[in-house]
């Protein structure tokens, strides 16, 4: 029975091509989409999931008050929090804080700007990572040791066996040789954690000042814990609170406590912030997995709308098979056999689809997925292609296989006028999906083009960034202090390039991060007051074209400018209440003497998903860091000097600022960065969203239009004797051309008044994640219906001309 199923199927497809060869190729990229969906989805669900005990080691984060009231959360937790759990209860089977700062690596007389990390000796009793050679068991237990990944090995040494081999670095004022003792394989991309060295936090001494390493009011990295076996997380966290009391005291001013957040939570849980883990909004992964959905239903309603359309040439083929004696059932297996076998072949195109495809996806997810066969994959797959071929083929098998054969022998009509309207409504249905994702794609464009093309507040035409080496830097003031003086030099030594335009110095640089924050709690009302902290020269202004509403700019010589002077923008004036904001001072009575000395006007440091924040402009820090007890840091502050260069001299002055560093600093490493590029980098997620979202547009329509030519070609041949009688009659050419397509265009009209409501729901969700954004106005949905219609109109437009211009004394021989 299934020999024969088989060979009927084989036979049928081979009599029907054109249709077959459609529905194989719509079925093959739907498939294929959903191929790498599961991928994805399958990477992004099991993240962390390769440790061992990943279901006991949690994330420290602390809550405290939120700016406006309300709680908030941080994922950056004090050093020495971890320590101090491990000291005072007896439930931690392991603990490890994860902490980087920007340093020099030298070997063999070279040096390399590199991140290093600092963990604790329990870092490997957590965490599985793969190790390549050399071994983990006891590694960092030394302050020299130091763990590698398989890319450094190969920078460095040319070979993954590296253990033994030596690294220098300065750390304060110490130089410092650190001897390889592994090096680890590839890391997973499913890890949250990503690394290139790992050295013990007990170099912590000579990297931060004791303040930094001992302080719960400045955090400078994250803490991972792992509870012994048995431990209730809940339970364990309600022990922390006499830990809080005993360091910050029973009588603190505000509610600070400490939580744990599962390993596996962390990933896929954007309420946190992400600290060094990698987090993605699950919101994605629906998103991305709909569209695979979308995609394969667009295949799976073609085979339905071409399997009906194509009935009646099966008609009398049923009926001879039915008069012979064959049961309804078998027909209805014959049929669904048939589906599922095109949905086998369609897996096998599927398969080389995605495999070539699966690179590009990589690329705009920033993913390194791979097409790996196992058992596990195999069998999802075929089980996904056998569902979709059921699926496909139930209803066209119940209708074709319902035909009376009594009436298709006596050449009458196949079946009642209820397949005509379920083919309507499933190519009303494609329309839909068509004109939802070609709007959708519309209005992502818009707001990408948007963000990119809005007024910032600055102007980064033609300027670079050029970060400055620290390496013997204590902590943050010391960093940014000894940075500021340094950039000052390079900065003298460019001064006489005619090529270059304008120079300013910044610790803080735009798109790397949230910007240094600091905060206090007010006594009388518990408020938390925070702003945000840049230190600056006083060529930072002009250097990016900043507009002054208020006051003045520093001045270059002006010794009371450089020790009591600060510049806020207008969110600052507006969020302390400062009716007259020049000569005024940061409403905390613990800052150190200063004075606001000018206003600038709110530019958009951070991304346009975010409200322009509180800032101050310093070059004394001490002014800042004195109105805080809350101290917060995302980016490096390593101070970078932004130099514009003119217009088409970029190659030979960047030559000249290479040459002028070598005579500044010598061998140390140079690099430098486009402003603009780091802004646009912010946005990266949404713009290969928007790609992903344009790519299964594309891919939705190509199917759609594969599906409509072989309905009109199925269509129009049904009509061609009708059409004939019309054209006997004298109907002129282009009426018969609009009683043809007007269906299909009344058709998109009614798609586009359901899909309009389907675009605004999605839309506006999507682009409430920005503070900054468009409006969605109705040309929009225009634009989307037009291309439909006009793609459509193309894609049937053969068929019908080709009915028209039929002779009608051919067609109406028979009759």
């Amino acid at each position: 029975m299934v020999k024969n199923y088989l060979k009927i199927a084989l036979r049928n497809f081979w009599k029907t091509k054109l249709t077959s060869l459609i529905n194989i190729g719509s079925l093959a990229i739907g498939i294929a989409c959903c191929i790498i969906i599961i991928l994805f989805v399958k990477n992004e669900w099991t993240f962390d999931q390769f440790h061992s005990k990943a279901d006991r080691i949690y994330r420290v984060y602390n809550t405290t008050d939120a700016p406006g009231g309300g709680m908030q959360d941080f994922t950056y937790t004090p050093f020495n929090v971890t320590r101090l759990m491990d000291e005072d209860y007896d439930d931690l089977a392991a603990y490890s804080t994860f902490s980087s700062f920007p340093q020099q690596v030298e070997y063999q007389d070279q040096n390399f700007a590199e991140t290093i990390n600092m963990v604790s000796e329990g870092f490997f009793k957590m965490f599985d990572f793969p190790v390549l050679t050399g071994s983990v068991k006891s590694a960092l237990e030394s302050p020299e040791d130091i763990v590698i990944t398989k890319a450094v090995a190969e920078k460095y040494f040319a070979t993954t066996g590296a253990v033994g081999e030596q690294l220098k670095m300065t750390l304060g004022e110490e130089d410092k040789i650190f001897t390889v003792v592994a090096v680890l394989d590839e890391l997973p991309s499913n890890s949250s954690l990503s690394f290139e060295f790992l050295i013990s936090d007990e170099n912590a001494k000579f990297v931060f000042p004791d303040p930094v390493i001992n302080t719960w009011h400045m955090i400078m990295g994250a803490n991972y814990v792992m509870l012994k076996e048995g431990v209730n997380q809940k339970e364990f966290e309600a022990k922390l609170v006499s830990l809080v009391d005993k360091v910050l005291g029973k009588e603190r001013e505000d509610p600070y406590s400490i939580h744990l957040q599962p390993m596996l939570d962390i990933h896929l849980n954007s309420d946190f912030p992400p600290a060094y883990a990698a987090v993605s909004d699950p919101k994605y992964t629906y998103i991305l997995s709909g569209i695979a959905a979308l995609i394969l239903i667009l295949g799976c309603v073609n085979f339905m709308i071409l399997s009906v359309g194509k009935s009646s040439a099966r008609a009398k083929e049923i009926g001879v098979r039915k008069a012979i004696g064959a049961s309804r059932s078998q027909l209805s297996k014959q049929l669904i056999s048939e589906g599922v076998l095109l949905a086998v072949f369609s897996l096998g195109v599927a398969l080389i689809l995605a495999r070539v495809a699966l690179p590009m996806f990589n690329e705009l997810a920033n993913n390194n997925l791979k097409m790996e066969l196992g058992l596990d994959n195999i069998l999802m797959f075929v089980a996904l292609a056998a569902l979709v071929g059921l699926v496909a083929s139930i209803y066209p098998a119940f209708i074709i296989s319902a035909f009376q054969p009594t009436k298709v022998l006596k050449g009458g009509a196949a079946s009642a006028g209820s397949k005509h309207y379920f083919k309507m409504a499933l190519v009303t249905g494609q329309f839909v999906l068509s004109i939802f994702l070609v709007s959708t794609t519309v209005l992502m464009q818009k707001q990408l083009n948007f963000l990119q093309t809005k007024n910032l507040g600055f102007d980064i035409d033609q300027v670079i960034s050029v970060p400055i080496n620290v390496p013997s830097a204590r902590g943050l003031r010391d960093q940014i202090s000894k940075g500021l003086d340094k950039a000052q030099i390079l900065k003298t030594q460019l001064a006489s390039n005619s090529n270059i335009l304008d120079l300013g110095v910044s610790s803080q640089n735009f798109g790397q991060g949230g910007w240094i924050q600091l905060g206090w709690t007010e006594p009388e009302t518990e408020n938390l007051r925070q702003f945000r902290m840049n230190a600056v020269d006083p060529g930072y202004i002009p250097s990016l074209k900043m507009e002054l509403v208020a006051g003045r700019n520093f001045e270059v010589d002006n010794e009371a400018d450089k020790r009591r002077s600060i510049i806020v923008n207008e969110a600052f004036v507006k969020e302390f209440g400062l009716d007259n904001p020049i000569g005024a001072k940061i409403p905390n009575p613990n800052a150190i003497d200063h004075e606001i000395i000018g206003v600038v006007k709110d530019f958009h440091f951070a991304s346009l998903h975010n409200k322009i924040e509180p800032l101050i402009l310093t070059q004394n820090i001490e002014i800042g860091f004195s109105s805080a007890n809350n101290i917060n840091m995302e980016a490096d502050p390593s101070p970078k000097v932004l130099v514009r260069i003119a217009p088409n001299t970029f190659d030979t002055t960047l030559e000249q600022i290479k040459a002028d560093w070598v005579k500044v600093y010598g061998d140390e490493p140079f690099d430098f960065n486009f402003i603009d590029e780091g802004m646009a980098r912010q946005y990266e997620a949404e713009q290969n969203l928007g790609k992903i979202v344009s790519s299964a547009t594309f891919l939705a329509l190509l199917i759609g239009s594969m599906g409509l030519f072989a309905l009109a070609t199925l269509t129009m041949n049904e009509r061609i004797k009708e059409i004939s009688v019309r054209k006997v009659l004298g109907a002129p050419m282009n009426n018969i051309i609009m009683l043809l397509s007007k269906s299909y265009v009344l058709i998109i009209v009614i798609a586009l008044i359901i899909s309009v409501p389907m675009t605004i729901y999605f839309a506006e969700s999507w682009m409430s994640e920005f503070e900054y954004r468009i409006g969605i106005g109705v040309d929009s949905f225009l634009l989307a219906g037009g291309a439909t219609l006009f793609i459509a109109i193309v894609t049937i437009s053969y068929q019908c001309l080709k009915v028209a211009r039929a002779n009608p004394a051919q067609t109406l021989s028979s009759e």
